[in-house]
């Protein structure tokens, strides 16, 4: 079942969308990675899908445009 979000400013039920996430000519959905961004994890996320990772899904008010980005568990 579908979460519903509410916009904390307006609230009016938020839409929900993805922001896309684009590298190694694809563009994919963004992920949530665990841990710090260092040169070395970056440099491996860019070739690797590790587990552990979470997709991100983001919602907008459609009145005042506030974005709020989740990371839902289970979405790897």
């Amino acid at each position: 079942m579908e979460p519903i979000i509410k916009c904390p400013d307006c609230n009016l039920t938020m839409e929900k969308g993805f922001m896309p996430d684009k590298g190694r000519g694809e563009l994919r959905q963004a992920r949530w990675f665990p841990g710090n961004a260092t040169f070395g994890t970056c440099l491996k996320l860019y070739w690797f899908d590790p587990k552990g990772t979470r997709l991100i899904t983001s919602y907008c008010c459609p009145q005042c445009g506030l974005l709020r980005s989740y990371a839902f568990l289970g979405t790897n």
